[in-house]
C-alpha cells in the first residue's frame, strides 16, 4: 500500500486528463509552464531532493521506467498449476513495470484473470463470482454457522525481491 499525502498549504496541485499540471490556490488555478516551479512543487512534496531529481517515491510515481533505475520497482507474477509452486511449469506469466498506477492497475488485472470464479448454483449464463478467500491477516472468513471457509482454488502471490 502507498500512501501519497499532500501537506495542508497554499500549493494545490493536479494534472488533468492530459497531463497538464495545474496548480490550485483558493478558487484560483493556473497552469504549471516552468520546469522550475514543477521542480519546486516536487521538492515541497518531497518527491525530489534539493538538486531537482526525483528521490524513490517521486520515481516511483512519476518515473515512465523507474525498474530501470531500480530493478525491484517491477513487479513479476507467475499462476501455477495446483498448489504448489513449480519451477518448470505455470499457467500465466507477466511483468508489469512503469509508473505505479500502471503497474497496480496490471497486477490487479493478472490476479483477477487468474482467480477461479464460481457459479455456486446459478444459471450457466450468470456471471461467476469470487469464492470465499483468506483475510489480510491470512485467516480464513467464517462462515455463518462459525466453521472455517475454504477456497475452492489455491491462490497465491510470491513477491521476490532481487
Amino acid at each position: 500500500m502507498v500512501k501519497a499525502t499532500v501537506p495542508k498549504g497554499l500549493d494545490k496541485p493536479y494534472s488533468d486528463r492530459s497531463g497538464v499540471i495545474w496548480l490550485k490556490a483558493g478558487a484560483d488555478k493556473r497552469r504549471i509552464d516552468s520546469k522550475e516551479e514543477l521542480r519546486r512543487l516536487l521538492r515541497n512534496m518531497n518527491l525530489a531532493t534539493e538538486t531537482g531529481m526525483l528521490n524513490l517515491a517521486g520515481l516511483l510515481l512519476f518515473g515512465e521506467e523507474p525498474e530501470r533505475y531500480k530493478p525491484q520497482f517491477a513487479v513479476k507474477a507467475v499462476r501455477c498449476p495446483g498448489d504448489a509452486i513449480h519451477a518448470s511449469a505455470h499457467e500465466d506469466t507477466e511483468d508489469f513495470g512503469g509508473p505505479l498506477p500502471r503497474v497496480f492497475d496490471g497486477a490487479l488485472a493478472f490476479t483477477l484473470r487468474n482467480l477461479h470464479k464460481v457459479q455456486a448454483g446459478r444459471g450457466v449464463h450468470s456471471p461467476g463470482h469470487l469464492p470465499d478467500s483468506p483475510t489480510a491477516d491470512g485467516d480464513l472468513p467464517k462462515k455463518a454457522n462459525g466453521a472455517e471457509a475454504s477456497p475452492s482454488a489455491p491462490f497465491a502471490l510470491v513477491s521476490e525481491i532481487g
